[in-house]
């Protein structure tokens, strides 16, 4: 036991020591004794991984069958008779509990770890390519005055609110255009997205078959906000601007998914737009919308 640092102990008393309803002097004496042996032999033992239990009991009851077991000590008779019901068991039931809450706690704190770690890298990825622009100010800017020309009274004031962008709607398509053109520079692993909606650290790397690449995804963005963006189908201004701000939200949301995870990109889109991921993709362009799933079928 010493070597295994393991190992349990178990000492059985009596509550005639403290509670002395027939006078057994002589058994009530050696009990108190071996208390006190079990208390000292514990302290000692516990710094070596030994278990040391001690069991008092009331009156010890067993099957007539078992009687003459238990007094030639043919047989091990301390089972659910013991201690009024008490079961002593082989292995300490509360420790393995502790140590399959420990073990999971612990594989749960390097998972995150590792997806903390993976994701800074996607951020650090994507953020040096969009360095050089403004697309983060610019969809800002565009999100927030479509809103408010949707919202609007009168088409008059609808138009005249939506007039004020168009410099930066053509900004925004050609900035996207330029970040599509410099992430086709990145290899395929780099580029790879999973299509899981929790994040699998380099899931790209083992099951690429679950990944897509956020290469192409780009290029079909910067196409479908070109194609809103030149009103190649004549819209209306005001179905125009909502086509054009559900591309932006689809858009934010493929740079969420690459960099977190495609659960995430969901919330978010919820959490700071008030819109569904569904919805967004129902409302895009019909450039956009068949390339996309097209994309996203693999």
């Amino acid at each position: 036991m010493r070597r295994r640092a393991d190992g349990y102990i178990v000492n059985i008393a009596s509550d005639l020591v403290e509670h002395p309803v027939v006078p057994y002097h002589v058994i009530a004496s050696a009990k108190a004794t071996l208390i006190g042996f079990s208390r000292h032999l514990s302290a000692e033992l516990r710094a070596v991984g030994h278990m040391h239990k001690l069991c008092r009991t009331g009156p010890v009851m067993f099957p007539a069958s078992d009687w003459s077991r238990f007094m030639t000590g043919a047989g091990a008779v301390c089972g659910p008779w013991l201690g009024n019901g008490l079961i002593l068991k082989k292995q300490d039931e509360g420790r393995q509990v502790m140590d399959i809450v420990l073990s999971v706690f612990v594989v749960a704190v390097i998972w995150r770890i590792l997806c903390v770690q993976y994701q800074r890298g996607r951020i650090a990825l994507l953020g040096s390519h969009l360095s050089g622009l403004q697309l983060e100010r610019h969809m800002e800017t565009l999100t927030q005055g479509y809103t408010r020309a949707i919202s609007a009274d009168t088409e008059s004031r609808q138009l005249q609110v939506l007039e004020t962008f168009a410099q930066t709607e053509h900004a925004v398509a050609a900035q996207v255009r330029t970040l599509a053109d410099s992430m086709q520079k990145e290899g395929e692993q780099a580029a790879g997205m999973g299509v899981l909606r929790a994040c699998v650290p380099h899931i790209e790397r083992f099951r690429p078959a679950l990944t897509r690449d956020l290469r192409r995804l780009l290029q079909i963005h910067a196409d479908g906000l070109r194609h809103v963006v030149d009103n190649e189908k004549n819209l209306e201004p005001k179905d125009r601007a909502f086509c054009l701000l559900a591309e932006l939200y689809l858009f934010q949301h493929s740079c969420h998914w690459y960099c977190k995870s495609r659960g995430v990109a969901d919330a978010r889109l919820m959490l700071r737009h008030k819109v569904d991921y569904q919805k967004v993709l129902d409302s895009v362009s019909d450039v956009t919308r068949p390339a996309y799933l097209k994309w996203l079928g693999g």
